[in-house]
């Protein structure tokens, strides 16, 4: 799949997903410019467990372009995404610039794995996303499609810092580790596509009211957020 191509266009998404596929299993990473070298890494490591059914998603074209002449022999698939991007809608400008969201920001590419894992498992495949960061010790799918075949959503904890300590202007929804293999249409798909719907809405809506509370004297301060998406309905 030498081709650079943007995965919100129709047809392409599926089309990458047939070439660089096996058995229905896909993996999807992510890179910007600054952290290509940990994609390179994270590509030798899948290479080295025989792990060759890997997708990248790329934050614009210089990165696959880069991505791709790196590791010529064996970065074999990378393409872009104008989802929720700058150049997506006059909506999508509007929002990012309500939330002040700029269009280097890592929030571009952690809407653009969910919006690729919930289109996947719509499409029957089943999706381990992984952060370029992770070092896989071992293929993981023997267990995951082994003893863990019952989970059909697999979701590691990204902090376990208290959210009033790892904060952020719009909702995190970063996860370094994301396994689905649930039917489309199933509940594993219906929680993924939930993820995607709630973060357009939120972007779309204005930003939340913050709220600063001390309970008692001498006390640390307490944030909380005001005015998140309600579930439009519920699962399968």
């Amino acid at each position: 799949m030498p081709e650079l191509l943007d995965f919100e266009a129709p047809g392409n998404f599926s089309y990458a997903l047939r070439r660089r596929s096996y058995d229905r299993q896909i993996i999807l990473m992510l890179s910007d410019q600054r952290y290509l070298h940990w994609a390179f890494n994270a590509l030798l490591n899948l290479e080295e467990l025989g792990l060759h059914h890997h997708l990248l998603i790329g934050s614009s074209a210089s990165v696959c372009s880069d991505y791709m002449l790196g590791l010529p022999h064996v970065a074999r698939g990378c393409g872009t995404s104008s989802f929720l991007r700058r150049s997506a809608s006059n909506e999508v400008n509007r929002s990012l610039d309500r939330w002040k969201i700029h269009d280097e920001h890592p929030y571009h590419l952690w809407w653009q794995r969910w919006r690729y894992i919930e289109r996947a498992v719509a499409l029957g495949y089943a999706v381990l996303s992984i952060d370029t960061d992770i070092s896989l010790r071992h293929d993981p799918f023997p267990v995951l499609r082994g003893p863990l075949r019952h989970h059909k959503l697999v979701v590691s904890v990204e902090s376990e810092q208290a959210a009033r300590v790892n904060r952020f202007r719009f909702p995190v929804i970063n996860a370094g580790f994301v396994y689905c293999q649930g039917r489309a249409g199933g509940a594993a798909h219906w929680a993924v596509a939930e993820v995607v719907r709630r973060i357009e809405a939120l972007l779309y809506s204005s930003p939340p009211a913050f709220c600063f509370k001390r309970e008692e004297p001498g006390q640390p301060l307490q944030f909380c957020l005001v005015a998140l998406t309600s579930c439009s309905r519920t699962p399968p």
